[in-house]
C-alpha cells in the first residue's frame, strides 16, 4: 500500500489511506502505523502505513527531549556558577573589610588568664545552668507525697531492721571451763592405759611462780613434767578459774586410787587445755560474727540516712532556687 497521506490533525498526526481491496477511505494514528487492521466496510486485513513517517516521528521526539535535557542542565550549570562566584565575592569583601578594619583599629592587648568571661561565654553558661534547673524541677515535680512518703517507710523499716539485728546478734559470753572428772578419767584409763604407775622422779621446786600448783604437786609427788603440763594448761586463767581448776585436779588426785597420780595429773592438764582451746575458738567465732553484723548494720544505716538526705536535696535544691529566683524577679520590678 503506498498510496497514503501523513497529517496533523486534532488528535494528533494521523495516517488517511484507502483500503486496499474496498478503496473505502480509512484514517489511523501514525503510532499505530506498521501494525495490522480491519476494515470495517469489507473485513479485509490489511497492514497500515506510515511506519517510515513513524519512526521519523520517533528519532525527531527523542532529539528534541534530549535537547530540552541538555538545555535543562546548561542551565543548572550556570546558575551554580553564579552562585559560586556570587559567594567568591562576598568572601573577598569581607577579607578586605577585615584588613581594613585590623589596619584602622589599635593593637588589641591579650586578655590575661584571670579577666572575666565575656557576654556570650556567661550567656551559654546561664542557659546550661537553666536546663539543668528546669531538668531538676520537672523530676522533682515528679516525685509525688505517695512517692516520698513509701520511700521514707522503706527507710524506717530498713532501720529498724538494722535495731532488730543488733538485738538479736549472740552475745559474747565467757563461760568457765569445766573442769574433768574422775569418771571421764576411769573413761580414758580404760581405753588407753598409762604404764608410768612406777615413775619415782618426784617433783622438786624450781620456782615455778605459782604457789598453789607447787603445794599441789609437793603433797601427790609429781614430777616436774607433769607440774608444767598444769602450769601450761592453767597460764591466762582468771582466780575464780583457777580456784575452779585447783579444785577440780585435787578432787581428781585424791579419787585416783594409783600409786603415782602423774598420769591423772598429765591427762587433767591435757583435757582441760583441749575445753580451754575449744572455749577460745567459740569466743573468736563469736567475736567474728558480731564484727560482720556491726559492720553490716553500719553500712544499712549509713547508706539510708545518705539515700534520705540525697532524696531530699534532690527535690529541695530546684525548689529553694525557683523561689530565690522568683523573689530577685519580684524585688527588681520597678513599683509604681
Amino acid at each position: 500500500m503506498s498510496d497514503y497521506t501523513v497529517k496533523k490533525g486534532a488528535l494528533g498526526t494521523v495516517v488517511q489511506y484507502e483500503c486496499p481491496q474496498c478503496k473505502s477511505p480509512l484514517t489511523s494514528n501514525v503510532s499505530e502505523a506498521g501494525g495490522q487492521d480491519t476494515c470495517p466496510d469489507c473485513g479485509c486485513v490489511f497492514v497500515i502505513p506510515g511506519e517510515a513517517e513513524k519512526l521519523e516521528l520517533e528519532r525527531r521526539a527523542a532529539l528534541k527531549q534530549r535537547a530540552k535535557i541538555e538545555e535543562q542542565q546548561r542551565k543548572n550549570h550556570e546558575a551554580e556558577d553564579a552562585k559560586r562566584r556570587k559567594e567568591q565575592r562576598r568572601k573577598a569583601k569581607e577579607e578586605a573589610a577585615a584588613l581594613a578594619a585590623v589596619s584602622t583599629s589599635p593593637p588589641v592587648v591579650a586578655q590575661s588568664v584571670n579577666s572575666p568571661p565575656s557576654g556570650a561565654f556567661l550567656k551559654q553558661k546561664r542557659e546550661f545552668g537553666d536546663g539543668i534547673l528546669e531538668f531538676s524541677f520537672s523530676v522533682a515535680r515528679g516525685f509525688s507525697v505517695v512517692t516520698i512518703v513509701l520511700f521514707s517507710i522503706l527507710l524506717v523499716i530498713a532501720l529498724l531492721g538494722a535495731v532488730f539485728v543488733q538485738i538479736g546478734k549472740r552475745k559474747v559470753n565467757a563461760p568457765q571451763v569445766v573442769a574433768p572428772t574422775k569418771a571421764e578419767y576411769d573413761s580414758y584409763k580404760a581405753s588407753s592405759p598409762d604404764n608410768s604407775e612406777n615413775d619415782t622422779s618426784y617433783y622438786t621446786d624450781e620456782g615455778d611462780g605459782n604457789d598453789v600448783l607447787s603445794q599441789i604437786a609437793t603433797e601427790y609427788h609429781l614430777d616436774s613434767f607433769a607440774v608444767s603440763m598444769l602450769v601450761s594448761a592453767s597460764e591466762s586463767l582468771e582466780q575464780s578459774e583457777m580456784k575452779e581448776f585447783t579444785s577440780g585436779l585435787k578432787l581428781l588426785l585424791d579419787a585416783d586410787n594409783s600409786t603415782s597420780k602423774r598420769s591423772a595429773a598429765i591427762w587433767y592438764a591435757m583435757e582441760y587445755a583441749e575445753r580451754k582451746r575449744a572455749r577460745e575458738i567459740d569466743l573468736s567465732l563469736d567475736r567474728t560474727n558480731n564484727q560482720f553484723w556491726n559492720r553490716a548494720t553500719f553500712l544499712l544505716v549509713m547508706g539510708s540516712l545518705y539515700l534520705f538526705i540525697a532524696l531530699m536535696s534532690f527535690i529541695a535544691f530546684p525548689l529553694l532556687i525557683r523561689i530565690e529566683r522568683n523573689t530577685r524577679s519580684v524585688a527588681s520590678v520597678p513599683q509604681a
